[in-house]
């Protein structure tokens, strides 16, 4: 065991020895002591120590030599890096240099050829790498510099030229260089600048051939025709030119995605349109201005402050032609509607090119100024229109006013011969001109003055017009009642001519017969009449107005163009709000004056009703109420069906009356008068039955038979009018049910069944009173068969 421990030991120590190159050590070692051996190994070790830490220490410096080496890496690549990219920008300045030398050539020999064309494109060319080269070729840049701005001057003196000599295309031609020159909005401004002087041109020979028709023909200017068109020669340039624009000026597609330098010199889609829409409408408010000039001197004497207080107007004092006002308002409407229109065509254009696209946001846009252009914003000629639609509703109120006045008192006018004309002229006129005047207004364009002139319509309607027929039927009241005389006879007798010549024997003087307000019928009709037309206003009003407003969102104008805001949609909807409450204004303020013209038109139907029933209704129900009684036999019932009843002379008069209405009222005041005549029959009946139980006693008999008279005088009733009244009935169909009971038990047993589920129109009160009209049952019993359905009655 020792030997093999000592053989481990003397292999290990001789391991050692031989790692420190000790060779006779260990061959010393197999023969020594153990010892000298441990001696020996205690030694190796501290020399192995000492070997350690040395190669430590190496080995650390080779590493922190390596990270250094790692860590000057990256800066190393990346100068490397730099050092190949100056290297490539070098090769492109070189090369560019090189196309910059080739562009000053080729440039030099183009314009000694005048190849404009090739001058352009050397240009274009030039421009993409000028900031490259402008450092080594300053003297080349600077002749480029140079031959540019001499380019630009050619290319002028030979637009001029051919724009003079009429050559649009080629001028065209020389317009489109300016965009590979770098001067996009340049080229854009010339061709633009030719567009207004065509324009310009086209107005004022239209006002010279305007001016000369009117002095050959000894009439007035027609503006409203000039400004027809400019509006015309200005959608047929946006017609013309517009695609034409877009092909030569549009230097950036949306789809590009170009650098911000790049970007400020280009020219997108939407730019362009805006640039061509804002100098077509610098030219209309230009051109447009001159033409409203020389109109609001010819028409001065309609547009004065005065018609601010139109009710101290009189047209007559002020020796207007009332022919000439009315033709001053129609050009003036028409106008005005002719902005409109132009105002909804620019405003689909304008939202048709509303998008921008993200990538093109950089490029320029001009800014809007107002303060500093030859035009100041109060000039604006849309603002003008619009103030000048405002003077036009004083100069509108003052001609209906006058126009309507004159149709109420001057021409208005009955046919006495012409028994179908149940309405004087007087409704067909004043209608004529609400709706003319209506019309007019909504045509313009233009809510406030809308709601101005409904203004001054419901002071005209409720003011002038009701007031009028109201005074014409107080007028011609007694003239009637004369005529109709005191009988059924006298009534059918009833004519236009008997009419007028009781109306000429009371006014002996007087000229003008043929005014309605000599006529109870025709002016009772001309308010029904009224409230018709007044109904079918409403409706055109609504209609007119909604169609007229539907396609129009209003957009901005500013005499530099179009300002889309981004808040557009919000003033959109609010445009919308205001256009709805414009609607429900105009129909509230008609229906509160149809409202009021029905209430005038039942107050004096009710007196017709009044003035006929005096004459053939009321005896009949006198005699009903003083001398006919039904306490009568069997054998006295039927002498009092053939002789006695009170319905054959009421139905004979209720024919001729009827016969009368539909002769000389129309059918609205006709239907309304004879229900409600019916109506007052009926309730008339029902009180004299009811509350005379000294006069009115009724047998079984008489029960029958003034039942059989109420039901003929239903059907009679019925076959009047167009609409059934048996509702008017129901009360007095259930005194004649209560009449009816044949016995006191029958009432016993109606009053446990029928009475009480049934829905009475009459009061229980009534009821009562009707029981006790009976003669033909014991009152005392009644009484207790009444005290036993206290319930019911009570």
């Amino acid at each position: 065991m020792s030997s093999f421990i000592s053989y481990e030991e003397s292999g290990i120590d001789a391991s050692i020895l031989l790692n420190s190159n000790n060779f006779s050590s260990v061959k010393y070692g197999f023969n020594t002591s153990k010892l000298e051996i441990q001696n020996s190994l205690i030694s190796c070790k501290k020399e192995l120590l000492s070997m350690k830490n040395e190669v430590l220490i190496n080995l650390s410096n080779r590493l922190k030599c390596f990270s250094t080496k790692v860590e000057n890496l990256p800066s190393i690549i990346k100068e490397k890096k730099a050092t190949k990219l100056k290297l490539k920008n070098a090769i492109h300045i070189v090369n560019n240099i090189i196309s910059l030398r080739k562009c000053d050539q080729d440039f030099i020999s183009s314009m000694s050829r005048k190849d404009y064309e090739l001058c352009a494109t050397c240009i274009s060319e030039y421009l993409k790498i000028k900031s490259s080269c402008i450092n080594f070729e300053k003297k080349i840049c600077e002749n480029l510099d140079h031959g540019r701005q001499e380019l630009y001057l050619q290319l002028q003196e030979s637009i001029e030229e051919k724009l003079c000599a009429g050559e649009l295309d080629k001028a065209i031609y020389y317009v489109k260089l300016f965009v590979p020159m770098g001067m996009p909005e340049e080229g854009l401004e010339r061709y633009v600048k030719y567009i207004r002087g065509n324009i310009t041109d086209i107005c004022v020979s239209m006002y010279n051939e305007a001016l000369a028709n009117s002095k050959k023909t000894s009439e007035k200017v027609n503006y409203a025709d000039i400004f027809t068109g400019l509006f015309v020669s200005i959608i047929d340039c946006i017609k013309e030119h517009q695609n034409k624009i877009l092909d030569l000026f549009v230097t950036i597609g949306d789809d590009e995605n170009l650098d911000e330098k790049v970007c400020s010199q280009a020219l997108d889609k939407n730019y362009v349109i805006w640039y061509f829409y804002t100098e077509l409408l610098r030219e209309v408010n230009t051109q447009g201005s001159i033409i409203i000039d020389k109109f609001e001197k010819e028409y001065e004497i309609y547009l004065d402050d005065k018609w601010s207080n139109i009710e101290n107007v009189d047209i007559i004092e002020m020796h207007i032609s009332h022919r000439e006002l009315d033709g001053f308002l129609e050009e003036m409407s028409q106008i005005c509607h002719l902005f409109y229109k132009f105002k909804v065509y620019m405003n689909d254009l304008v939202n048709s090119f509303t998008s921008i696209n993200s990538q093109t946001k950089n490029i320029k846009r001009p800014e809007i100024k107002v303060e500093n252009e030859q035009i100041p914003k109060e000039n604006n000629l849309f603002i003008r229109i619009d103030e000048m639609s405002i003077q036009y509703v004083s100069c509108e109120y003052g001609y209906v006013m006058y126009s309507i006045n004159h149709a109420l008192n001057t021409t208005d006018e009955v046919s006495w011969e012409d028994q179908d004309s149940l309405i004087s002229t007087l409704v067909e006129d004043v209608f004529f001109l609400l709706h003319k005047t209506i019309n007019r207004c909504i045509s313009i364009g233009n809510i406030k003055s809308l709601k101005l002139i409904i203004v001054h319509l419901n002071h005209i309607l409720l003011n002038v017009i009701k007031q009028k027929i109201v005074q014409n039927l107080q007028n011609s009241r007694a003239n009637y009642e004369v005529s109709l005389g005191n009988s059924n006879e006298s009534i059918s007798n009833f004519t236009l001519i008997h009419l007028l010549e009781i109306i000429k024997q009371k006014n002996e003087n007087c000229r003008n017969l043929s005014n309605s307000m000599y006529s109870w019928t025709h002016s009772l009709n001309n308010l029904q009449a009224c409230i018709e037309n007044l109904e079918i206003l409403s409706g055109a009003i609504t209609r007119d107005f909604e169609s007229s407003y539907s396609d129009l969102i209003y957009f901005d104008i500013c005499i530099n163009g179009i300002i889309l805001l981004d808040d557009e949609f919000n003033e959109s909807n609010e445009l919308l709000e205001d256009k709805n409450a414009t609607i429900e204004y105009i129909n509230k303020t008609i229906e509160q004056i149809i409202s009021e013209f029905k209430v005038i038109h039942d107050h004096y139907s009710k007196i017709s009703l009044q003035i006929l029933s005096k004459i053939g209704i009321s005896p009949i129900l006198i005699q009903l109420h003083e001398e006919i009684s039904f306490d009568f036999t069997e054998d006295e019932s039927k002498d009092y069906s053939l002789n006695q009843s009170f319905i054959p002379s009421l139905t004979s008069s209720l024919k001729v009356i009827n016969e009368h209405l539909k002769n000389y009222y129309n059918n609205q005041s006709s239907e309304f008068i004879l229900s409600l005549m019916i109506e007052r029959i009926v309730q008339k009946i029902e009180h004299i039955v009811i509350n005379y139980p000294e006069k009115k006693r009724f047998t079984i008999y008489g029960a029958l038979v003034f039942e059989n008279d109420v039901r003929n005088l239903l059907s009679y009733t019925n076959s009047l009018l167009s609409i059934s009244i048996r509702h008017k009935f129901l009360r007095l169909l259930e005194i004649c049910d209560i009449l009816n009971i044949t016995s006191l038990d029958e009432l016993s047993d109606l009053l446990l069944t029928d009475f009480p589920s049934r829905n009475w129109h009459l009061a229980k009160s009534d009821i009562l009173k009707t029981l006790f009209l009976k003669q033909d049952i014991d009152h005392d019993k009644l009484k207790e068969i009444i005290k036993k359905s206290s319930h019911f009655f009570n």
